[in-house]
């Protein structure tokens, strides 16, 4: 397979017509056709009490067949994959004596919520917002919410000026995602509250006091069209570049997906890769899932929709402003369709691990190849939040018993062992950083933010 590397926008033809880990996006997953899964990201409503879970952009099927069950993947000189299986049936929660401690349990002083966004060593990036900032009955945004940091290790906390200040429109929003470092934040807002996001907006700036936000793009940059459909993935901020993944259908069925990068200062953009999707920061670069578009499976009709032909390829990494690579070829057991697999979460941390599912298997493999890991879930599990921080992995994953609650486990490479991470019953959102982890507490006590290392 082909791929083409990195141009500037001027040799980017859009369509005429046209919809982890040390950093962490509360995020759906949206599937384009059925099987390819992108990672799709917005921020809960004010209290798990009020929320709905964003519905997903899944495309009816059409004439395509279901997901095969049985996937192969092979290496770049055509070997079948090899792996170490782990099992998860002696998993207990994580203890004391597993050096696993609660350092930090603060909540917001002026009774405002704070959605978690993002992590970076021990400073998270939060959203501050009133408490009726969010209609979920009619599904809108009725006032303007804060980007803020959160100092764990001081409880200082660093507010971000509004954007609204910056005289766009006047639109309220609220933030989809997002990320930190040492020297810049980065996030998305929009004014939908479901995946088909309208009116997004990418904004940075410096993490400190008096920062002025700063617009970086925006959806009309992509597509100047009415359609209300328009799927993003990220941002990551990897060094001085902020990576994006933008995905735009146009009327007539076609897909362009380009995994794009901005200057932190707002240079730009470059688009690294064309036809990729859902890129996860390397420490020189990214990865990011290969995709086919399928000409002769267009569907004319509301019943065979446009995204049905878009498939999943392989699994690339590459270097900023280098040429793709294939890493790993994903391969269904399906004759008919042997792309038509079913690739679900794709994680990375600006490091050298990568997680990804594939039906009931969580999948764990550093970027040199070497000594990959088989997590087998076990039934038919709903595995959310996948995200890799350090030499661990952490993900979400819905409990098959008669409570229906989600338990969150983490894998740890270097003793091969999988614990349960004992955040209780009412924790909603969950992110994690090299040896941090942090959860926040659900309708009771929405803005309390809780740390532990270990």
């Amino acid at each position: 397979m082909t791929y083409t590397g990195a141009s500037t926008i001027r040799e980017w033809t859009l369509p005429v017509q046209s919809h982890l880990h040390k950093r962490r996006y509360t995020c759906w997953t949206a599937a384009l056709g059925v099987s390819l899964l992108l990672a799709s990201c917005a921020t809960e409503p004010a209290t798990p009490a009020e929320s709905s879970t964003p519905s997903d952009t899944t495309a009816d099927a059409g004439t395509v067949s279901e997901p095969a069950e049985n996937i192969t993947i092979t290496t770049p000189d055509g070997q079948e994959l090899a792996y170490q299986e782990i099992s998860l049936d002696s998993v207990s929660p994580l203890t004391e004596s597993d050096g696993f401690a609660v350092t930090t349990e603060w909540e917001s002083p002026d009774g405002r919520n704070a959605n978690l966004v993002a992590l970076d060593g021990t400073t998270a990036l939060l959203e501050l917002s009133d408490k009726d900032a969010v209609d979920m009955g009619k599904m809108e945004v009725l006032s303007s919410t804060r980007m803020a940091t959160l100092n764990l290790d001081t409880e200082e906390t660093i507010e971000f000026d509004g954007t609204e200040d910056l005289g766009l429109d006047e639109n309220y929003r609220v933030p989809a995602g997002g990320d930190l470092s040492m020297h810049s934040a980065a996030w998305l807002e929009t004014t939908g509250l479901q995946a088909g996001w309208e009116n997004w907006r990418l904004f940075a700036t410096a993490p400190e006091a008096g920062a002025q936000p700063r617009l970086v793009t925006r959806n009309e940059d992509f597509d100047d069209t009415d359609n209300a459909l328009m799927n993003v993935s990220g941002p990551s901020i990897v060094g001085d570049r902020i990576l994006l993944g933008v995905t735009t259908p146009d009327d007539a069925g076609h897909i362009t997906s380009n995994v794009v990068t901005y200057g932190v200062g707002g240079e730009g953009p470059t688009i690294e890769m064309t036809n990729g999707v859902a890129p996860v920061p390397l420490s020189s670069g990214f990865a990011a899932f290969a995709t086919i578009f399928d000409e002769s499976l267009v569907g004319d009709t509301e019943e065979e929709p446009a995204a049905s032909p878009y498939r999943v390829g392989d699994l690339v990494l590459t270097e900023f402003d280098g040429e793709p690579e294939a890493f790993l070829s994903i391969t269904a057991e399906d004759e008919a369709d042997p792309r038509n697999v079913p690739v679900g979460s794709l994680a990375a941390d600006g490091g050298s691990l990568i997680a990804f599912t594939s039906n009931t298997h969580l999948y764990v493999t550093p970027a040199d190849g070497t000594q990959t890991h088989r997590i087998a879930l076990g039934g038919t599990p709903t595995v959310d939040d996948v995200q890799v921080c350090g030499e661990r992995v952490l993900w979400s994953q819905e409990s098959t018993n008669a409570e229906g609650a989600n338990h969150w486990y983490m894998y740890d490479t270097s003793t091969q062992s999988v614990g349960e991470v004992p955040v209780g019953d009412g924790v909603y959102s969950v992110v994690c950083s090299a040896s941090t982890v942090v959860w926040q507490e659900g309708s009771e006590t929405p803005g309390k933010i809780t740390a532990a290392t270990w």
